[in-house]
């Protein structure tokens, strides 16, 4: 679950750290590797981090393993930078959406790791 006292940044060392609030200034607690281009976007989900790369991948995390457990790849060519998760905490439902330069806007269910629809491709139209 969400704690509200932690943010994540990214960064062009290929890098995600995440941050807690100790008393009135944040302490780096986690720094994560595994993208092979710099990060451009970072979400937490019901229970784990996903993040989006130039590597054209979005890579999910569980916190504390310090190395992805999965990468989603569909978009083709270089750079997915836009990233959006949609939690539903009671329901335990994780679904992302990723953006690519590839035009396309791809949506995941992530418990089940699969490519479940492309809003908008590109000269291709919906699929």
């Amino acid at each position: 679950m969400k704690d509200l006292n932690q943010i994540m940044s990214v960064s062009d060392d290929r890098s995600i750290r995440v941050w807690a609030l100790e008393g009135n200034s944040y302490v780096q607690k986690e720094e994560l590797y595994g993208h092979r281009s710099r990060v451009w976007s970072v979400r937490e989900t019901y229970d784990m981090i996903a993040s989006v790369s130039e590597d054209a991948t979005c890579k999910l995390w569980v916190r504390g393993v310090g190395k992805p457990f999965e990468t989603l790849k569909g978009h083709s060519g270089k750079n997915v930078r836009a990233l959006a998760a949609f939690n539903d905490f009671e329901s335990q439902i994780d679904m992302l959406a990723t953006g690519g330069e590839d035009g396309a806007i791809k949506i995941w269910d992530i418990y089940s790791m699969k490519h479940q629809k492309t809003l908008f491709e590109a000269g291709q139209g919906n699929q």
